[in-house]
Parts: C-alpha cells; structure tokens; sequence
C-alpha cells in the first residue's frame, strides 16, 4: 500500500486489537478466543487508503486467521500463539511463506470427505455422518480497498456482523453497572451468625455477583471422604482445594462449597430457598444488582445430574479419557442434552432465586475437542473443534428461557469467545490488559466496547498491571473486582449519556507519539480520553479537537482544570501511564465564589458543589436561570473544587469553584 512496505502498517483482531508496522507472524484461532472478529486490514498512513479481508461465515465455524509481514534483512515478531485443542495432524503448520511484503490466510482443520462416487447425504443432528458427504466449501472472502485506516475495514465488518446476526437490546440492565463484586468465594461464605451477609454491599459495588450459593457437598471431589482425600488426589491437588473445604456455619460439618452441580438445592440448613429469595430481595433493595456464579463446563458427580449423566455427557481428550478439570466431570457442549440441561437449569434458578442474572463462568474460553465417538456431536466432526459454537448455541438457548421469566435478566460469560457468541450476552469478564497482552500492543484498547457494546467488557486485571484503573477508564470498559476511585466513577456515571451510546471512536491521532486518544460523543458534550504510553513525563499541546467549540469550554474533569484551546488544540500534563479526562462542554454555567449561580439556557437543574475526589459537598435545586447557594451549609473544613449542573443525573455543564468568579 505505501511506497515501501516496511511503512505498512496492519490491523489483526487478537484480543482487543493488534495495530502496528513490525515484521510479526500473528495466528489465532476464530472460536478459541483468540481472534475476536473475522477481518484482517493493510493501510498506508502516508496515502491514505487499506486493503481489508473479510470472511463472510455468519455461522461462526472455528477457523484460524493468519498474517505475516516480512522486511527482508529485519527481525519477525513470532505471534503464533495458536491454542487449538486438537490432535496436531488436523491443523496447519504455517500458510505463509517468507515473502517480502504482508500475507493473510484463513486456515481450516483438516477434514474427511468420501469420494463422490460413494457419498451420503448427512443425518441431522450427527457431525460424523459429515465425513461420509462429499463437500466442504469455506466461507467467501471480501477484499476491498478502502479509504483511510483500519476504522474502515473494522466498522464496515462490524456493521455487517450486526446485520447477519443482531444482538441483544442495548443499552441492557448493566448501562450503570461500572463495577463487580464476587462474595462468596472460598472461606468467604456468605452466611455467618444466623444469616445471611449484608456488609459486601457497599457504594461503587454496583452488582454483587454470588458464589457457592448452591447446595455443598459433604464429599469432597469425586465423591471422596475429607479423610481420605489423598487417596484420590494429590497433595498439591488437595492443597489447592483447601479454601473451598469449609466449616458448614451452621453444624460445623465440614464440606466442598466449590463443586457446581445441577444447582437443586438452597442449602437447608441456612434456611433453603425462601432465605435465599429474601436474602437476594434484600440486596436488591440496598441497590445493588444481583447475579449468581454457576460454571457448567463442571459437573460434580455427587448430585443427581452429575450420578446419572456426569460420565456420560464428559468430554473425552486427545488421550482418550474423560477430561476431569477442576476435578469434576466436564459436559461436552456439543451435545444437544447438554445444551438443554444448561438452558432448563438457568431458567429454573431465574425463576426460583428472583436474582437479576446469572454468569456462565469458563464460558467463551477455548474449551474442547471431544473424542468420545458416542456423542452424537452437532457442529464438531471427529478430531475437530467447534466448541464456542456449540456454547453460542446453549447462550442463546439459556437467554430463551431467561427472557420467559424477565426480559431484563442478564446473561454474562468469562470470556467474550468471539463475536458469534458475543450476539447472545450482554455483558463479560474480559482479561484484554493480562492474558491478551502483547509486545505488538503498546496500548491495549479494547475494541469490542466500541464495536460491539451491547455485550459490555468488564476488565478483570488478575494480574494487578492497572491497579489505579487508568487503562480501564481510558477504554471506558467496566470493572470486575475493583471498583473505580470516586473521581472516575462519578465521571462514567454522570456522563452516562455519552459513554452509553454509540457515537465512539477508539484511537485518534494525537499530537504525540504514544500518546493515545478515544472519543465519546452524545448529549451535546464530546469527552476525550487521553493516555500517556511514551514511557515519560509529558507536558505541551497533545490534542487536535474536531469540530467547532463556539459557545463550548474545555475541561479536564479528573483533575478540575478548564484548559485553554489555542487554533483548536489543548495542552496537557500527563505523568508516565497517565489518563486524562478532556471534556467539551456547552458553556451554560456561570458561578461566583458568593455562591451566585446563573444558566444561561434557563432550564434549571440540580447544582453539586464537589471535592477533588469527586464527592457531593453540597446539592441544591435550581428552577430557572438563577440561584443562590447556600455555602452556610456545607461541611466544616469542606474544599470544594467544581460546580456541576446536572439535569435528570447527567453532566450539562461544570466550571472551577477557585476560578469562579
């Protein structure tokens, strides 16, 4: 595309996005949550124009996407971090060769056809009896060029996504729902004292995500006596178990509370369902969304479902034995009976417990191959794997039964999987600055919000790499178990208007390098998100504002700074791994340290006066264009920082308290 091909740069949809010009081998796996999207783009920043590919399978078979630029004479990035869990004589080696310039190819496993002459028409519902046909066609492929970057190829792939498939109604429940929290986890139990807790619920916890809510086992895995547990497990199995072998609070009885099963059962001994329903109906009323951890992908053979079909429905691996992650049979979800257990399981815990949603944990991983040649497999032919889309199939089989109890009930995953799944969930665990990392991504930005926001990103940070939440709040992706500092959540929340809408760009040119820009626009405010990835200080003029700014001021809203606009661009001070938050507001406040407050629109309003941290210090109606604050009733000792006008919860406009005059 460029005069030389070094200056190419190229666009691979790994995690949130790969963008850059290094000589690299990237291959990942459609359906192993690998490559999110099916599209690939080269584009030349000096001429102005691409050349994207895209495949138009919209029935979300597993393929593995492959690019590979070469510069002769300069090193290559190796990328190929396939994970396809399959024997290795049913995948590619490396499709593309050495050649100078930028190469892509789709790759599919191997597969066995009969010859013409001796082929059978497939029985339904049975994946094997494939072999005995005589076809197999891979999707169409679209090259076009194109205008501009990347942008282009990854909208226009994204609108044709929306088309061919839609997605769930969006803006979901979880439009305010910025963070999560997961009690209940290990010796966390919780029940204590004679109830059920209430202390987790607490402001910026927005949704309470509940564990080990089900009935417990008095066995441990595979059925086993505490006792005699080393008879069956290892000391490092029993080692890492040790947290989820806990003290019944109750009887003192001990028991696993880690071991998913058919979900029949509310523990009686805490007072069984109707405790539970109360408990949950009380969370409620606190204010907090209220969904419930289960993990299908493991089925404890110490409950009725798992006795009578754990070993039967198990997936068997490339060793030929069923597969016992987590120590628990794993259902193969390529079988129908599977798909419709899940669904009728979900649907009855929605209908019994009156929670607000439910997580499929594991869900949207790479999952497995199954070998078991019992199994009358759907989508997956013998030594193949198309196990997101048989998970795609039971999302959109448990969304079914949940919208027949309510509409509004949210279905999230682990793991978005791939758009193909993305289309039944409204929201996810994303582990995009951790597991989906890489050298050939200097900034991760989480393209998914952008492109497909009706599932919501909720960015789980394992690993501790953003612990002040910048990067999150620089995606405007959600939290999962860290909620965002005062500041940054009264941000999201009262400029809800922008972000939740769709009118966002990731990534816009900057005035310096690694300095990185997205763009929220909506309700007539335009919020610019900026991040410093230059390893250093920086401190000058950073942004190019689009569009006119008459009648509009610019402010920075994490640190309460108007800045000035000098020929439409800003200056900024940015710490190293720093984030801005640049707002263009229309200019309706007018404020004087008297507390003399007037609007030039004349609509009226609530008035916040608030501290750095973001914290009401004062809150006073005003109907009209005028109102006189009454600075008597603030707090002894109180620094306010900003005037905010909010109307129905929303930022119209905010202006400096010391500048107020």
């Amino acid at each position: 595309m460029s005069e030389k091909p070094a200056d190419d740069y190229y666009f691979f949809p790994s995690g949130g996005g790969i963008i850059n010009t290094v000589p690299a081998i990237i291959r990942r796996g459609y359906g192993d949550y690998e490559a999110m999207y099916q599209v690939m783009d080269l584009f030349s920043p000096a001429r102005g124009c691409g050349l994207s590919v895209r495949a138009l399978d919209d029935q979300g078979w597993h393929k593995v996407l492959a690019l590979r630029k070469v510069i002769p004479d300069v090193g290559e990035s190796n990328e190929e971090k396939l994970s396809v869990s399959m024997k290795p004589e049913y995948k590619w080696t490396n499709p593309l060769e050495a050649v100078e310039g930028t190469s892509f190819a789709y790759e599919y496993e191997r597969r066995t056809r009969a010859p013409q002459s001796q082929a059978v028409a497939p029985v339904a519902g049975d994946a094997a009896s494939w072999q005995k046909t005589a076809s197999f066609a891979p999707s169409d492929v679209v090259l076009a060029v194109h205008p501009g970057d990347w942008h282009v190829a990854m909208k226009t792939y994204a609108d044709w996504a929306h088309k061919v498939w839609g997605f769930r109604p969006f803006p979901s429940a979880l439009k305010s729902i910025r963070d999560m929290e997961c009690p209940g986890w290990g010796q966390n139990i919780l029940f204590k004292d004679g109830a059920y807790r209430t202390d987790f619920v607490k402001p910026g916890a927005d949704c309470i995500e509940l564990m080990s809510w089900w009935e417990w086992s008095p066995l441990g895995p595979f059925k086993t006596p505490f006792d005699k547990l080393e008879t069956t497990l290892t000391p490092a199995k029993i080692k890492m178990w040790e947290p989820y072998f806990v003290k019944d609070p109750v009887t003192g009885q001990m028991m696993w509370n880690n071991q998913p099963g058919d979900y029949k059962g509310y523990n009686e001994r805490f007072g069984g369902l109707p405790a539970f329903q109360k408990a949950v109906k009380t969370y409620q009323d606190m204010g907090a969304m209220v969904t419930l951890y289960t993990d299908p992908f493991r089925l404890d053979g110490n409950c009725e479902t798992g006795e009578k079909y754990g070993e039967q429905w198990g997936v068997v691996g490339v060793d030929g034995k069923k597969t016992t992650a987590y120590e628990v049979w794993n259902p193969c979800h390529n079988l129908a009976a599977v798909r419709d257990w899940v669904a009728e399981t979900m649907g009855r815990v929605m209908r019994e417990t009156g929670a607000d949603g439910i997580r499929l944990d594991e869900y949207g991983h790479r999952g497995y191959a199954c070998y078991d040649e019992t199994h009358k497999h759907l989508y997956q032919e013998p030594g193949l794997t198309q196990w997101n889309k048989g998970v795609s199939d039971a999302c959109q089989r448990i969304h079914a039964e949940m919208d027949k109890v309510r509409p509004d009930l949210v279905l999230t995953t682990e793991h978005p999987g791939y758009d193909y799944l993305l289309r039944h969930l409204e929201g996810c665990i994303t582990y995009d600055l951790t597991s989906m990392a890489s050298p050939l991504r200097p900034l991760e930005c989480n393209l998914q919000r952008f492109y497909f926001p009706e599932c919501k990103a909720y960015e789980l940070d394992h690993r501790s790499v953003d612990t002040l939440n910048h990067k999150k709040f620089w995606n405007t992706v959600e939290s999962f178990e860290r909620p965002f500092s005062p500041v940054m959540y009264s941000i999201l929340n009262e400029n809800e208007d922008v972000y939740q809408g769709r009118d966002n760009t990731p990534l816009l040119p900057t005035l310096v390098q690694f300095v990185y820009a997205n763009r929220f626009a909506g309700a007539g405010k335009t919020m610019w998100h900026v991040y410093n990835a230059t390893g250093h200080t920086v401190e000058g003029l950073v942004l190019m504002l689009g569009g006119a700014t008459l009648n509009m001021h610019v402010v920075e809203l994490l640190h309460h700074e108007e800045l000035p606009v000098l020929d439409g661009r800003v200056s900024l001070y940015l710490d190293r791994d720093d984030v801005a938050c640049v707002a263009v507001l229309p200019r309706v406040l007018q404020a004087s340290m008297k507390g003399e407050v007037r609007l030039r629109d004349r609509q009226g309003g609530t008035l916040v006066l608030a501290d750095a941290k973001g914290q009401p210090l004062l809150k006073q109606e005003v109907t009209g264009a005028a109102a006189q604050l009454n600075l008597r009733e603030l707090p002894e000792g109180a620094k306010p920082t900003c005037l905010k006008l909010l109307r129905s919860g929303q930022m119209v406009d905010t202006v400096m308290w010391q500048q107020a005059r």
